[in-house]
């Protein structure tokens, strides 16, 4: 592909990425606290700007964790219609 002038790189697996040094120094991943795994290394953002710091503050949610919350104040259900979706496993 570089040959026919076509722009391309390597695709790293995890191990590799947190390895990379190159990355590291320019402070492309974080350290995010996770409710049940503790400190997990997560990417940061990939754009960096003088004048405005960018964190991640916390770990990916775990599943369902947020569901209630977006189904009450998005969209309007009630606790009942909530418990039938849970029950009916639509959700978790």
């Amino acid at each position: 592909m570089t040959d026919a002038r076509i722009p391309c790189g390597k695709v790293k697996d995890f191990d590799e990425l947190f390895d990379d040094q190159q990355l590291r120094q320019r402070g492309m991943f974080a350290g995010a606290t996770h409710p049940v795994y503790g400190v997990v290394d997560s990417c940061g953002f990939p754009i960096k700007m003088s004048e405005s710091e960018l964190e991640v503050t916390t770990g990916c949610p775990e599943l369902g964790q947020d569901t209630t919350k977006v189904l009450n104040e998005l969209l309007g259900y009630d606790d009942k219609k909530i418990a039938i979706l849970r029950k009916q496993g639509a959700i978790a």
